[in-house]
């Protein structure tokens, strides 16, 4: 039964997602914006590290009030692994990197980021 919800479940994110594409897409055309599309899986779970990787606690700036994250590592345009440290350091101080940094980092366009989280809120 839990392998047929989990499916189910799935099945309607897929739509969702499908259909908020379609909107992005029209709203925002592809010839002017990047799109960055980040899912936060977390939410499922009702425990996690107090330094786990979480896009919704991050702020858009450096320095905002969240927590200093673990080092994580991606994949560049041309398939290398990245090392990416999840703070700057300021006055010998270690400051949260904010999703504006971290996504720069990563070779995003990320002029006039907003963030909106999950009660619509912009930052």
């Amino acid at each position: 039964m839990h392998s047929f919800v989990t499916s189910v479940m799935l099945f309607y994110l897929y739509l969702q997602v499908k259909n908020v594409v379609k909107i992005a897409k029209i709203k925002y055309p592809s010839d002017v914006y990047d799109v960055v599309w980040l899912f936060d899986h977390s939410p499922c779970h009702t425990k996690r590290a107090e330094d786990a990787l979480s896009a919704s606690v991050m702020g858009v700036k450096d320095g905002c009030k969240q927590p200093i994250m673990h080092d994580t590592e991606f994949l560049d345009a041309t398939g290398n692994v990245c090392k990416q440290q999840m703070f700057v350091t300021v006055n010998g101080q270690k400051v949260p990197k904010g999703l504006r940094t971290v996504l720069s980092e990563r070779g995003h366009q990320v002029t006039g980021l907003k963030k909106e989280t999950s009660r619509m809120r912009s930052l």
